[in-house]
């Protein structure tokens, strides 16, 4: 895959905000602690911010500032359709 394919895949992997219908999201590091090192997404123009989910700190040191890393574009891209589920999203 070239670079733009990568960029394109990515754009289509990212759903829009869904309180002001946004694409312009940016990654968030929290602070490392025993489990790991926290992640989330936050909406730039509304701030609305996506659940945590963290991955390993080793990994999160390979992000830059306002990367998103997969994991917590994933839990992002889940919207509320009833009960919480049991997965890595909180």
């Amino acid at each position: 895959m070239t670079e733009e394919q990568i960029n394109e895949a990515w754009a289509e992997f990212k759903k829009p905000c869904p309180f002001c219908g946004s694409k312009e999201l940016t990654g968030l590091l929290g602070v490392p602690d025993i489990e790991g090192t926290p992640v989330n997404v936050m909406c730039i123009p509304c701030g609305a911010i996506g659940p945590w989910v963290y991955i390993p700190t080793s990994q999160a040191d390979k992000y830059g500032k306002g990367e998103i890393p997969s994991e917590a574009m994933q839990c992002w891209n889940k919207r509320a359709y009833g009960r919480p589920s049991d997965d890595y999203c909180w």
